[in-house]
Parts: C-alpha cells; sequence; structure tokens
C-alpha cells in the first residue's frame, strides 16, 4: 500500500491561534495602542519606494501600556517619493496603517486628503504625515495587493505605446522575477497592471514585456481550480510506492480547500493559496490543524501571503528581509493578520535537501513549517508542531503538476493531478 502521508505521526493537535503567519501566526488580533517608537531609528524613506526598512529593536517594556509617542505635534512630516497615480486611488476618510517615516512597522490613521502625490495621514496618536501611498495600505485590506504598488521613474511616451488588454510579464517591485498579468490602463508614465494573482501594481513600461503566449486573462481563479482532480501520477518521497486516488478543490474566500481521498490511506485535507503561477498548500491528517504562506522570493527579500484551515479564507501577509540564499536568519519587516492586526518576529531558514525547514519566532509564539522553492516562489506548509508538510502545483492548462514532502522531509514525491469532467 502506498504510503502516501501514511507515515505521518501527529503528536496531538495543538489549538491554533489564528496567527500571522505569513508563515506564522502573531500574537493578538487586535490592534495595540501605539508603542513606544522613540527607541526605534527612524529612517526617510529612500528615492526607492520599493525598499524596505527593517526596525529597530522592540521596547522592553509592554508595548500596549507605552505612551504614544510626540512626533512633532501638528507638523506634519514628509516622507517618500511623489506617487500622484497611487494617492488617488485612496479615499477621503479612508482608515489606513502607514510606516512612520518608512521605520517598517504601521500605525493606524485616516487619510484626509491628498497633496503633491502623497497621502495627508492624522494618526490615531495625534501625529501627522504626508507620505507615499506605497508605505499605507487600507486598514481592512489584508491582502498585500489591495493597494497599487508604485515602481519605477514615469515614462510617459512608452506608457503611451500600450493598449489596456494586453496580456504582459512584468517585475514586480523591479525584482528579479517576472510574473503574469494585464494592462488595465496607464497613469503617470506607468503601466497599470493587474496580476494574475490579484496583485496590482503601476510600473514603468521598461519592467514588463508582452506575454506572446496569452492573449487574454485566464479563467477567474474560482472557475479554474474548483472541481474534482485525479491524481493522474503519484509517488512517495524518492520514487517509492506509487498510488493513486482523487482530490478534491474547493473555492474558499481568497484561498483553496483540498481534501484528498488515497485507496488504503488515511484521508487528508489542506489549504492552498495560488501565488506566480503556483499553488502552494499546507496539508495534515483530517481534523489537525494546518496553515500554508507562499513568498516570492528576490534575493533576501520575500513578500509572501499566508492562511490557515481556521482563517475562512481570508489571508494575511508577510514580508522577510535577510541573506540571499535562502538560509539563515530573516527579519519579518511587515506583517498583517487576516482580520487587519499587525506583528513582528524573526524567521530561520534551513536548506535540507530538496526542502527547507524554517522556524517564527514571534513574541509568545513559535510555529515550523517545510518548504519547496519553485519558479521563485516557495511554498510552505506550517503549524505549531511537526505535523504539516506542503505540496507546490504548478498550474497547467486543466493539470496541476505537483512536489511534496512530508513534515520535516529532506526529499520531495510526485503528485500530478487531472481535471475530471463534470
Amino acid at each position: 500500500m502506498p504510503t502516501r502521508r501514511r507515515s505521518l505521526s501527529l503528536a496531538p493537535a495543538t489549538l491554533f491561534v489564528a496567527v500571522a503567519c505569513a508563515g506564522a501566526p502573531p500574537a493578538a488580533e487586535a490592534p495595540a495602542a501605539a508603542p513606544d517608537r522613540a527607541a526605534e531609528p527612524l529612517v526617510t524613506s529612500p528615492a526607492d519606494p520599493t525598499a524596505v526598512a527593517v526596525p529597530g529593536p522592540a521596547p522592553t517594556a509592554d508595548p500596549a501600556l507605552a505612551p504614544a509617542p510626540d512626533r512633532g505635534a501638528g507638523d506634519r512630516v514628509v516622507t517618500g517619493p511623489s506617487e500622484p497615480a497611487a494617492a488617488a486611488a485612496f479615499a477621503p476618510n479612508a482608515r489606513v496603517r502607514c510606516q512612520w517615516k518608512n521605520g517598517g512597522r504601521e500605525y493606524a490613521g485616516r487619510v484626509v486628503g491628498t497633496s503633491g502625490g502623497r497621502l495627508m495621514v492624522d494618526y490615531d496618536d495625534g501625529d501627522k504625515e504626508a507620505i507615499a501611498p506605497s508605505l499605507c495600505r487600507g486598514e481592512a485590506d489584508a491582502a498585500r495587493g489591495a493597494q497599487r504598488v508604485v515602481t519605477g521613474p514615469s515614462d510617459v511616451a512608452a506608457a503611451a505605446a500600450w493598449t489596456a488588454g494586453t496580456r504582459v510579464r512584468c517585475r514586480w517591485k523591479d525584482g528579479s522575477v517576472e510574473y503574469a498579468g494585464t494592462v488595465v490602463g496607464a497613469a503617470d508614465g506607468r503601466l497599470l497592471v493587474d496580476y494574475d494573482d490579484g496583485d496590482k501594481e503601476a510600473i514603468t513600461p521598461s519592467r514588463c514585456r508582452k506575454d506572446a503566449g496569452a492573449t487574454a486573462a485566464p479563467t477567474a481563479a474560482g472557475a479554474s481550480l474548483a472541481g474534482e482532480w485525479k491524481i493522474l501520477r503519484g509517488a512517495n518521497p524518492g520514487g517509492s510506492q506509487p498510488y493513486s486516488g482523487s482530490v478534491r478543490v474547493g473555492a474558499r474566500g481568497s484561498a483553496w480547500s483540498l481534501a484528498w481521498t488515497i485507496p488504503g490511506s488515511t484521508p487528508y485535507s489542506g489549504v492552498g493559496i495560488e501565488l506566480g503561477g503556483i499553488l502552494a498548500v499546507g496539508w495534515s491528517q483530517s481534523g489537525a490543524r494546518h496553515g500554508v504562506v507562499v513568498y516570492r522570493v528576490d534575493g533576501g527579500r520575500l513578500s509572501g501571503k499566508w492562511t490557515s484551515d481556521q482563517q475562512s479564507g481570508s489571508v494575511g501577509t508577510e514580508d522577510l528581509a535577510g541573506p540571499a540564499g535562502l538560509s539563515g536568519e530573516y527579519a519579518i519587516v511587515a506583517a498583517t493578520t487576516p482580520s487587519g492586526g499587525t506583528y513582528a518576529g524573526k524567521v530561520s531558514i534551513r536548506p535540507t535537501g530538496k526542502t527547507y525547514q524554517l522556524e517564527w519566532r514571534l513574541t509568545n509564539e513559535s510555529y515550523r513549517g517545510v518548504g519547496i522553492l519553485r519558479n521563485g516562489v516557495l511554498a510552505v506548509g506550517w503549524g505549531t508542531g511537526d505535523g504539516v508538510g506542503v505540496v507546490s502545483y504548478a498550474i497547467r492548462p486543466g493539470e496541476l503538476e505537483g512536489a511534496w514532502a512530508q513534515p520535516g522531509g529532506s526529499e520531495v514525491g510526485v503528485e500530478v493531478l487531472q481535471r475530471q469532467r463534470t
């Protein structure tokens, strides 16, 4: 009989705190009172709006009890470059969370207007800032893609040569990896691109190229993945013990639910997120808690989104900064929970054969996961112990081409799914 996930031994299920792990969960969902930021170095935003500043050390005192710092009383601090196109996407009185002086940590406030391509933000603790829109996010929007990121300089002549509806591949945040999307317009000399994974960007045309292999956007995610899939080919790590069966995929908000039926094997369930043509899935024995985080990898910077089986399809975000090569300690430089809270901490990444082992260390929690890197996308299954595995499916027309790993494993198995006719 196939040992596909049958060899998995799980510790008794531990109650999950809904976390912010784009790999790990945060300590609390409710926004804390403004912490004492006096101990942090205040970093003025560089000319590059995509740069990420790592916050300074957290204060030793309980941040919920610390008084709100005085950042200049009634004076409005100016932070970051002018981004008129992005500023226009924010409505007056919108609730936002912004990185004060590009310091890496977000604080809650309200947009009272725009000026010079910046948002006029009045923070809840009384301070005021004129800040680049790329340093803010809508408070009610957990997903990173809810606001349009602005990348690169204006090039009006080049932008005028593109038409709405053109399929493109662009370098997200001026990174080295291209992602597929559709041009929906142009503004201020940049292309307005809606990516297939839900993110949005206003980007310099030179960072994009026409996608000759596609003339129209793919079908909506809900129509493309939901349904019954046959396990066309399955093999355990190392190529041993082939197996067969089926997988049911269901839409779950901004995520996916998966349930495996494998003859002679224990039932398994999972939760998945799409990113960059990859369906990343965290799985465990049915009834055990599990989560998934998927990161875009660009050198030492990882931009991720995450969820768990307890989130009802809501998605959080997590961005990491650390050494290139996916090995070492990484700081969580920006993160939100599915309900809009924020958190911080560290993540260690360790290469192990064909996989990666991850460990999150937050204020009051720790989590572990196993990951697979494919096409610049790191898919990680995570949980409170060693009971969660991972599958990384490359999305093809009518087929999901998967590589998967056991919890803590260093080898990968194969699982190719074929859509069943209904």
